[in-house]
This record gives structure tokens, sequence and C-alpha cells, in this order.
């Protein structure tokens, strides 16, 4: 009953084998789920408003500072760790007075300068 028993090309011949019908399925979802360019986001954002107001738009831009950094890092559970690294976030809450400043400067450039973190151990 669930059976597919064939497909149709655009230009209309049937296919019956599974093999072909694959390629018609993936190429019609391809091409359904792609675009062909950046009018396809000019077209839809026609007719929209602008509705992000310059203050929230200089809050939303503005450069990270290093006490927002220190003040995420009290905001973790000491017992975290992140996958990278699978240092628990006591270590770096308790060792900043040792490596902070360097912590601190490498997050800043990541943040602030969208630097890729492997070039940062570099």
């Amino acid at each position: 009953m669930n059976r597919i028993e064939g497909l149709q090309y655009e230009n209309g011949r049937v296919i019956v084998e599974e093999s072909e019908m694959e390629k018609i399925a993936q190429n019609y979802f391809q091409n359904l789920f792609s675009t062909s360019g950046i009018e396809v986001i000019n077209h839809i954002s026609v007719g929209m408003l602008n509705c992000i107001f310059n203050e929230a738009n200089l809050m939303l831009t503005k450069r990270y500072m290093v006490d927002e950094i220190v003040m995420a890092l009290k905001g973790i559970g000491p017992t975290k760790a992140s996958e990278d690294d699978d240092f628990l976030a006591l270590f770096f809450q308790k060792c900043w007075h040792i490596m902070g400043k360097k912590i601190a400067n490498l997050c800043l450039e990541v943040l602030n300068r969208a630097k890729v973190m492997a070039n940062c151990f570099q």
C-alpha cells in the first residue's frame, strides 16, 4: 500500500527503477531547498519594516568587554565543562588571577574580531 510505483521527470518520462527514482527525488528536494542567489532574499525582504531600533542595534553591535567575560564565567556552574578542553568552570574561576588576562584577550579576539579559534593557538 505505501509504495511508490514510479516517478516522473520534468520532461514527462516515467521511471520505475528504484535507483532512478532515488535520483529524481534527490534532485527534486535539492532544487526545492536551495537558492539560486541573493535575489531570493531581496524578494522576501521587500515590504518588511525595519524592526530594530537604533538603540537596540547599537547594543547588539557594540564590542564585548572583559567585565562581560568575567560575569559570564561567574555565571557558569562550577562543575560544568566544555567538550573542547574538559576543564571545569571552577578551574577558570579559581585560577582567573593567574591566566584571566590571556583568556579574556583570546575571548575578545574571537568575539570582537571574529577570529577563528583554530588560528588563536598558532
